[in-house]
């Protein structure tokens, strides 16, 4: 092909980075919008900041406000588009900015238009009770004070399925400013810089893992360009007997004694070794000492209990049995909507392995497993329930559905460890 006529062949590609490049004049520059007055390592922290004090919610807006959206191209926009050279570049810049002002609906048909997995509820074992999402009620309040650029992400103690909610959130959610899936990391990034996009974060910047105290005080490698007031922490929690079991097999950087039917005893009056739970959570700052694996459970999760800060906390059990339902009201809550092919990963390489998702065996081992209540009893005898009933936080238990009884214990046969 001659050298004059190959200037002249412009793929979609080259469109589209035209497009966007023309734009970076007029876009805001999201990356410099992280919090400047982030303190680091060395700022003072008390468990009692984390308080909820009554916080008035912002009116919401109208609905013939929250209606109104652009839905036609500006004079700059038709002035970029007439002029490409050809009429295929003009019709693809065209589709570009139109389904822009479309925001996640441009997807059409991919997405949901209506609620049709009510009955996923009914697969969540009857022992658990009704699904039990807490914090919905901030959202309204979380989307009107931010901008196009929230998110959701992921947060949870050690064996909570925290990597199953981020791959079902990660494939499943359409949301607003969205960077395209498939671009190279390196251009991607390059637009994340200039506010034209931003991606999904892996986890809450401060760590997954860590305490909620660490939020302002750490920020984990590639995610210091998200605002961490426009991050929700969607937290997961797990069922403290089953959870306690996972961290026999699995304690990551939990370092306690372990018997031979641990988590038995639970009391650490009944066994020495079961005393002094302390997890090294980042290196640099001081180790967190708990009293027993329920003290950690209880800790760890109060802080995010007792903030006043918008946030989820989601049960894994939800997430195990009714996916579907679990995903949309993370996704609804930060402003996206579910797409209608919802894909449950139930394969186990994509499930989560050591992340309370059936140990790598996929979704179907862990059906199996977290449906039977002798399993959730296992090893566990009266004395174990009895500490449990005495100890585990009470609001978190009763919110979440996590009773126990030794009657229940008897009744489904589940078999203690012998004395």
């Amino acid at each position: 092909m001659p050298q004059q006529q190959q200037q002249r062949v412009c793929t979609p590609m080259v469109v589209v980075a035209f497009v966007i490049g023309c734009q970076v004049a007029v876009m805001v520059m999201h990356a410099g919008r992280h919090d400047a007055h982030v303190a680091r390592e060395g700022a003072s922290w008390r468990p009692s900041d984390f308080a909820a004090p009554a916080v008035p919610l912002p009116t919401e807006r109208s609905a013939a406000d929250s209606t109104q959206q652009k839905t036609t191209l500006s004079a700059a926009e038709e002035e970029l588009i007439q002029g490409l050279p050809t009429a295929a570049e003009r019709a693809e810049a065209r589709k570009i900015f139109e389904e822009r002002l479309q925001g996640p609906l441009a997807f059409g048909n991919a997405l949901e238009s209506s609620v049709e997995d009510d009955d996923e509820a009914d697969s969540i074992p009857d022992f658990y009770g009704k699904p039990a999402i807490l914090g919905l009620e901030r959202c309204a309040a979380f989307r009107e004070t931010t901008s196009e650029f929230r998110r959701a992400a992921t947060a949870g103690l050690f064996n909570t399925g925290t990597n199953l909610l981020t791959n079902l959130v990660r494939k499943n959610c359409v949301v607003d400013k969205a960077c395209p899936e498939k671009m190279p990391q390196k251009q991607k990034m390059a637009m994340m810089a200039r506010g034209e996009c931003i991606g999904y974060p892996f986890q809450v910047p401060w760590g997954k893992h860590n305490p909620l105290h660490f939020r302002g005080r750490h920020v984990v490698d590639r995610l210091d360009h998200f605002n961490i007031s426009e991050v929700l922490p969607a937290v997961l929690v797990k069922d403290p007997l089953t959870w306690a079991r996972s961290m026999c097999r699995t304690p990551y950087a939990a370092r306690f004694g372990r018997g031979s039917c641990c988590p038995s005893p639970l009391d650490p009056n009944r066994l020495r070794a079961m005393r002094n739970v302390t997890v090294n959570f980042k290196k640099g700052f001081p180790m967190e000492r708990y009293a027993h694996l329920l003290d950690f459970w209880n800790s760890w999760y109060a802080q995010y209990y007792n903030t006043a800060i918008p946030r989820l906390i989601v049960r894994y059990e939800d997430l195990l049995f009714a996916p579907k339902r679990t995903v949309r009201a993370v996704c609804e809550c930060v402003g996206g909507k579910l797409r209608r092919d919802f894909d449950s990963f139930s394969d186990a390489a994509k499930f989560g392995r050591g992340h309370g998702g059936g140990d790598g065996t996929g979704r179907a081992s862990a059906l199996s497993r977290y449906a039977s209540e002798a399993t959730r009893y296992a090893n566990l005898d009266e004395n174990d329930l009895a500490f449990y009933t005495k100890s585990a936080h009470p609001d978190l238990v009763d919110r979440f559905h996590y009773e126990a009884d030794d009657a229940r214990r008897r009744a489904v046969d589940s078999k203690a460890c012998p004395s």
